[in-house]
């Protein structure tokens, strides 16, 4: 009988141990995300000065409604593009479809599919596609003093598409990393250029009720993108938009409640911040909001507001998700995530 209580007395004073550590992580890293805040220390190019902007459009209605605070959540397929070591989360196969009613006509779609890999560990694959078209613009012309000339001179489009391949592995029972690398196509009418770029996430479930995470996007084998035309280049080689994102995320209210809250390093522009919720009013069903400052300084203070909802039925997931940019307009996000 002495010997079982020693076993008890021993497993609390672990248990008290480990919650003693993962507090001690979790004020490190929440410390270590307010530093990083208010050095401001990736602000190194100007806004509109990167190449392929495409890859700064989130997927994923889900998120999008929670606004983009999702880099500590990343519990399905989309995971990908938030944080690559998230995929570990997944069971068996997932894939993820988005069509974004993007601005100025413009549309967005997003594919992506996670499997499980052979072993004893707990390994992913995964496979994203983000593709990006304007639709036809007018094509104007002008003479050598830089008059437009008038008359009808035809149409162009401009199109963007990146090809990834995720891996990612469990690292213990709390702890997982994730990489991906982007192979970039984007085109200007007859200008093709290429660049290629990596992720590399990283996921602490520090509690069943609370995790932390890290991506570096973009940042690892960050090759600038050029355009050519025929073989000869026709412009300057273009930074990727990288970007550091690093959050927390809570569940409480007996899982019913989601709480995210993420902070963004980008290399074109300051410090932003995203918070974001989801509550979950029946099994089925889910609404969302959200917030993000990024968007308050160019644009106005309700730009910065998204609203979703979602719906869940026989292992689909249905997610729609509102964001207003001001004059520019409102987008409309929606996708569907299917387990089996």
């Amino acid at each position: 009988m002495s010997s079982i209580k020693l076993e008890s007395k021993d497993k609390d004073l672990v248990m008290h141990k480990n919650s003693k550590i993962n507090f001690f992580i979790f004020v490190l890293i929440l410390t270590c995300i307010l530093h990083l805040a208010s050095c401001n220390f990736l602000y190194a190019l100007g806004p509109g000065t990167t190449g392929a902007t495409f890859l700064k459009i989130s997927p994923g209605a889900r998120a999008v409604g929670m606004g983009e605070a999702y880099v500590a959540i990343a519990n399905d397929a989309t995971a990908l593009f938030w944080n690559p070591a998230g995929i570990v989360q997944i069971d068996n196969y997932e894939i993820s479809l988005m069509h974004n009613f993007w601005l100025q006509g413009t549309y967005y779609d997003y594919f992506a599919f996670v499997q499980d890999l052979p072993g004893t560990g707990n390994e992913k694959f995964g496979l994203s596609i983000t593709y990006l078209s304007s639709g036809d613009i007018e094509r104007t012309k002008e003479d050598a003093s830089g008059n437009y000339l008038t008359g009808d001179h035809g149409v162009f489009t401009l199109t963007d598409l990146a090809l990834g391949l995720t891996y990612a592995w469990e690292i213990g029972e709390k702890h997982s990393l994730g990489a991906t690398i982007k192979l970039i196509r984007s085109t200007i009418d007859d200008a093709i250029g290429y660049g290629l770029c990596a992720d590399l996430g990283y996921l602490f479930r520090i509690t069943p009720k609370l995790s932390a995470g890290f991506n570096a996007q973009n940042s690892l084998v960050s090759m600038p993108i050029r355009f050519y035309r025929q073989r000869q280049d026709v412009s300057a080689s273009h930074t990727l938009p990288i970007n550091t994102k690093a959050g927390l995320a809570y569940r409480c209210m007996d899982d019913k409640l989601l709480l995210g809250f993420d902070v963004n390093f980008p290399i074109d522009n300051l410090v932003n911040y995203h918070a974001g919720a989801e509550y979950a009013i029946t099994d089925s069903m889910l609404v969302r909001v959200g917030y993000k400052t990024n968007l308050i300084t160019d644009l106005d203070v309700l730009s910065g507001l998204s609203l979703g909802f979602g719906y869940k039925f026989l292992g689909y997931d249905f997610d729609y998700a509102f964001v207003p940019y001001g004059d520019l307009g409102v987008t409309h996000r929606i996708s569907l995530l299917m387990k089996f």
